[in-house]
């Protein structure tokens, strides 16, 4: 037989065994799903008066997204107001009667008649007042309806509607925006 070429000897290294993380790394075909992907839209049809994002940007919950033009809904608002404030001028004039009334019935100067009136007309007042104070908690509620902020963090689209454009309320409106919640995701 001929001769085997020699091979030249294999080099051993040894090293201390250590602790640390190992990298992995695994390619894999899937799909992402987010937890939430929330749709924008308006409560109320107003125009937009600003646009509080640029579209792709990561919003915070709570952050502006849209704010609406509210300026005749706050006049509305300052109004129901004054009528509380007037209602409550009344009711002290009204409730200064009722007592000039009692007081006078008291004597037998005044009529049975007079005094229900007295107590009628204060009692008016202070129904009116409470009626003024539910508006004016209702309008209130409105007004944030004017103001869109992030419902959740995440990842914003493009917005559909940009400054002057009118938002639109009901079924057939259109998303303004779309955030795509993605941590965690």
């Amino acid at each position: 037989r001929a001769a085997r070429p020699q091979r030249p000897p294999v080099t051993v290294v040894s090293a201390n065994a250590e602790r640390r993380p190992l990298p992995v790394r695994l390619d894999a075909i899937g799909t992402v799903q987010p937890l939430s992907a929330v749709s924008i839209r308006s409560r109320v049809e107003s125009q937009i008066m600003e646009v509080g994002f640029k579209d792709g940007d990561y919003v915070k919950k709570g952050d502006l997204l849209f704010r609406l033009d509210s300026r005749q809904l706050e006049a509305q608002l300052r109004q129901a107001e004054a009528n509380v404030v007037r209602d409550k001028a009344l009711l002290v004039s009204a409730e200064a009667d009722l007592r000039r009334a009692e007081e006078l019935a008291k004597r037998e100067y005044a009529t049975d008649q007079r005094l229900e009136t007295a107590r009628a007309s204060a009692a008016t007042l202070r129904a009116s007042i409470r009626g003024g104070e539910a508006a004016v908690d209702s309008l209130k509620v409105q007004l944030t309806y004017y103001t869109v902020n992030a419902p959740v963090s995440g990842r914003i689209g493009v917005a559909a509607l940009k400054e002057g454009n009118i938002a639109k309320t009901g079924d057939n409106s259109g998303v303004l925006a779309t955030i795509t919640q993605i941590d965690p995701i």
